[in-house]
């Protein structure tokens, strides 16, 4: 057997430091590529975005906006981003209600979907996988149980509940949704997250 470099390296044969770095290569590349969303927020590689963070993390996190919009609704502006890679955010501002979508206002995340392949729950569920998957994984998830609104004929097959919290608004059932699924076809198409407060 051949060994390679000296000190530790030196008492490994070849084929074990070429295996440690077609690893490490691997673990680097799975971490660039990982893509979660879960009930505090989204993970894209080793950056995270968490619900109720303010507008310039996100764009530290995905970079620059494909685009970006803002409209008032009773008191409160709200300012509409998307994201390159399939993600849409929305974000709030209740302090500065005539302000527009700029980072340096204190506009807050309230809810992100993302609809691009290789988005994943912590529980495994990705983009694409059936109804019977999502049913394994999310046993409780409910369609109907309101979760989100979308526009007519968007996401047929409705919004799957995947984890509740306490609707601090008193909603139906005092549960509103925190994470969910979008279904057509009996295919996840899309993950929502979304602040409670």
């Amino acid at each position: 057997m051949s060994r390679v470099g000296k000190g530790l390296w030196s008492a490994l044969p070849v084929w074990a430091v070429v295996a440690i770095a077609l690893v490490a290569v691997g673990a680097a590349g799975a971490q660039r590529n990982n893509k979660v969303i879960s009930a505090s927020g989204l993970v894209v590689g080793a950056r995270s975005l968490d619900v109720d963070e303010r507008l310039p993390a996100a764009a530290v996190t995905f970079g620059r906006p494909a685009s970006a919009g803002s409209d008032l609704e009773i008191g409160v502006a709200n300012c509409w981003v998307k994201w390159g890679g399939g993600i849409a955010t929305l974000f709030h501002s209740a302090a500065q209600p005539n302000a527009g979508c700029k980072p340096a206002t204190d506009f807050v995340l309230k809810l992100a979907t993302v609809t691009s392949a290789g988005w994943r729950t912590p529980r495994g569920l990705q983009i694409g996988d059936t109804l019977t998957r999502l049913r394994q994984l999310y046993p409780a998830a409910r369609s109907d149980k309101p979760c989100f609104n979308s526009a007519p004929g968007e996401y047929p097959g409705g919004w799957w509940g995947l984890v509740r919290g306490r609707d601090p608004a008193g909603g139906a059932g005092g549960q509103a949704c925190v994470l969910a699924a979008a279904v057509v076809n009996n295919r996840v198409t899309a993950f929502r997250v979304a602040s409670l407060y």
